[in-house]
């Protein structure tokens, strides 16, 4: 018979300093919770009587110092009487919400492979003043180098902790999460959850303290790591996957969102610019940007898509006023994209964005089958359409993927895989499919090319078997015939590998883009 395993034990570590009047909304958070196999911990100076009776009372481990030599001290004095299995490190400010310890330990159960787990946060706001949430991303080691986006209040393996470094006047939760992973440890975001509940940062606080110090915080930080700082920030909200990718190539730093604090970049590279989020994208060019800053736009399909389609002719003549006036420099991606932007008096120049990997050509798979791209998101891959062409080739087998929330559903010769691995996906794929209403040079079809597979598509792309979709009722008969060709011929296609792995060259596009900072 198979054993319950152990339930596993939270130390929840408190230091406390001038903030007592908010001490016991945090004990009483923590003691509603329904996971109860925890203790509290509260460093607190030795003097200070009142929190000593509290932490008496509220049955608490006390820890008392004899001075106050700042957050990280008083934790790493926490953590080294800590019995848990787990350490959580948060402030007398700090309100976990309900049932959030029970959710911790269920994804590390699930997740047996990570060192930390954690979430998004909110900071209060006055009745009345919408919440202001702090998100959190998917965990990336490199990303994580750019900048935190994990509290240090969320919980970590205490075997993993190696203390915090009482030297740092600020950012010592950064500092901690990437000691952490040097070693290769990784975290899990659960995003389906918001943690905790904080105060807003006080005047003297460690959050004020690394605001209004940041290029000096952060490069103490850095240069402890080994790493140097960038003089390029690659900003993408429209399309994070492909701005971090693109940060990677470049040794760039990245961001999701416009620039909140200081920097001495030398370049603002803006991935994508939505005319429908106009406000924000101009934001990502102005905000804390510096004078002597160079600023990049590099337009994908959708941008143009949006400008033809959703701006109006004053919106666009606005947009051009804007970037004259910032001194903006305009990239697109493809001869397509180039041309549209031209006839709206743009002028730019055409510079593929890569793919974060290049792959080479790779055996198809012994059973024949079409990948389909779709998206939930944006209705414009013709969706019902591609379903009728799975239907009318019963003995093909088709993947359709990009859908998470369609992920595991069969339906005789078809298979929703939801979010892939493309390279892995691709290898299992003999080729691709992928009709849309409007494109620039999109990096599936690309990968696709690179591992030797043939893609159908409407877009003008090199190598592809090209469907003319304005042909209406034939354009079906089209797709149909080119899948059967494709079959037939059962041909590796080396020479569009060699062709768009040339395009996707990674130097090539790091001279072009650090060209632009000097």
């Amino acid at each position: 018979m198979e054993k319950t395993p152990k339930n596993k034990k939270f130390s929840i570590i408190i230091p406390v300093y001038k903030s007592e009047e908010y001490l016991k909304g945090t004990l009483d958070a923590i003691d509603d919770q329904d996971y109860k196999e925890y203790e509290k911990i509260i460093v607190v100076n030795k003097d200070n009587k009142e929190v000593i009776e509290i932490a008496k009372k509220r049955k608490c481990v006390l820890v008392t110092i004899d001075e106050d030599k700042g957050a990280p001290y008083a934790r790493n004095r926490g953590a080294e009487v800590a019995t848990g299995d787990y350490l959580m490190f948060i402030d007398p400010d700090v309100y976990l919400n309900p049932g959030i310890l029970k959710v911790y330990e269920e994804e590390f159960r699930k997740h047996p492979e990570v060192g930390f787990v954690y979430t998004s946060y909110e900071i209060i706001t006055p009745p009345g003043v919408q919440p202001q949430f702090i998100p959190a991303r998917k965990f990336d080691r490199y990303h994580l180098t750019c900048n935190n986006f994990i509290s240090g209040a969320n919980p970590l393996k205490r075997e993993l902790f190696k203390g915090q470094d009482e030297s740092l006047k600020s950012l010592q939760d950064w500092d901690m999460w990437l000691t952490v992973t040097e070693d290769g440890t990784i975290g899990h975001f659960i995003e389906e959850f918001i943690g905790f509940k904080t105060e807003p940062p006080r005047t003297g606080s460690i959050s004020m303290d690394s605001y209004n110090n940041w290029i000096e915080r952060r490069t103490t930080v850095r240069e402890k790591h080994g790493i140097k700082d960038r003089d390029i920030a690659v900003i993408s909200m429209g399309a994070p996957v492909h701005g971090l990718a693109t940060a990677k190539i470049l040794n760039a730093d990245f961001y999701d969102h416009p620039i909140h604090k200081q920097n001495n970049y030398k370049l603002v590279y803006l991935l994508g610019f939505y005319p429908t989020g106009a406000e924000s994208h101009m934001h990502a060019l102005m905000d804390n940007v510096n004078k002597d800053c160079k600023r990049l736009v590099h337009w994908i399909g959708t941008d143009v898509y949006q400008m033809w389609h959703n701006t109006s002719y004053a919106g666009v003549s606005d947009l051009k006023k804007m970037f004259k006036k910032l001194n903006v420099t305009h990239w697109t991606e493809y001869i397509t994209t180039h041309d549209e932007m031209k006839d709206m008096g743009f002028k730019t120049e055409i510079v593929p964005l890569p793919c974060e990997k290049l792959f080479e050509p790779h055996a198809l798979p012994e059973e024949f089958s079409v990948g389909v791209y779709i998206n939930p998101t944006q209705n414009m891959y013709y969706e019902n359409e591609m379903y009728d062409v799975a239907r009318a080739m019963p003995d093909i087998k088709f993947k359709f993927f990009g859908d998470k929330n369609k992920s595991g559903r069969t339906e005789e010769n078809c298979e929703w895989v939801g979010w892939v691995d493309m390279e892995e996906f691709i290898n299992n794929t003999s080729c691709l499919l992928r009709v849309t209403v409007h494109d620039g040079l999109p990096l599936g079809p690309v990968q696709f090319f690179m591992k030797g597979r043939d893609v159908v598509t409407n877009v003008n792309l090199d190598y592809a078997y090209i469907i003319n979709e304005k042909e209406g009722a034939k354009s079906k008969s089209q797709i149909l015939k080119s899948i059967r060709e494709i079959k037939e011929k059962a041909k590796v296609n080396v020479e569009a590998s060699e062709y768009y792995n040339k395009l996707m060259d990674h130097n090539k596009f790091r001279k072009a883009v650090y060209a632009q900072k000097a």
